[in-house]
């Protein structure tokens, strides 16, 4: 499987795998706002927060899942999932996450987000790309796993920008000034 991973808007970084930051949002916490053959949607809302997930795909047993949490609603749900659209809104700040699937990620009960490092190891061991946001500076800081990956760090002057890329041939694109 290949995934490509881009990230924009205020506040958008790529993050550090494997994340170590507990999950303050589970799938109970997202609510199905809509379900199409071809598209699904969930969002959360809270005090100055605010995430709406729009994944689309191929998409069965979708007719009673609008208004289920997504952890019930994933227990029905069957298909896969091409792309994943996310947006979050934090206060004045906003940023998105894309992801698309190469082939298209199964879809499967989904009880918490938390993934063990052999999840990720099988998620990201195909020839992965993570792109960061070319607008705003933040320290991208990711690992790869296994396969051949392309990593485009759109920041590496007064920031600090890493990757690791575990197995294969690995490719990092600096697209900023360097200085020795």
């Amino acid at each position: 499987m290949g995934i490509t991973y881009t990230t924009s808007g205020d506040g958008a970084s790529l993050w550090n795998f494997p994340n170590t930051d507990p999950g303050s949002v589970s799938p109970n916490d997202l609510t199905v706002t809509a379900a199409t053959p071809t598209s699904l949607t969930v969002a959360v809302q809270a005090d100055g927060f605010s995430l709406e997930l729009i994944a689309t795909g191929q998409f069965s047993n979708i007719d009673s899942i609008v208004g289920q949490s997504f952890g019930d609603a994933s227990q029905t749900l069957v298909g896969s999932i091409a792309t994943e659209v996310t947006t979050v809104t934090r206060g004045d700040a906003q940023f998105t996450d894309r992801t698309t699937y190469d082939p298209p990620e199964t879809i499967e009960p989904t009880t918490t987000f938390d993934q063990t490092l052999g999840e990720l190891q099988i998620e990201w061991g195909g020839d992965d790309v993570f792109i960061g946001d070319r607008t705003n500076a933040q320290g991208d800081s990711i690992y790869g796993y296994g396969g051949n990956d392309r990593f485009v760090m759109t920041y590496s002057d007064q920031y600090t920008e890493k990757f690791r890329g575990g197995d294969g041939v690995d490719t990092a694109v600096f697209e900023s000034a360097s200085e020795y």
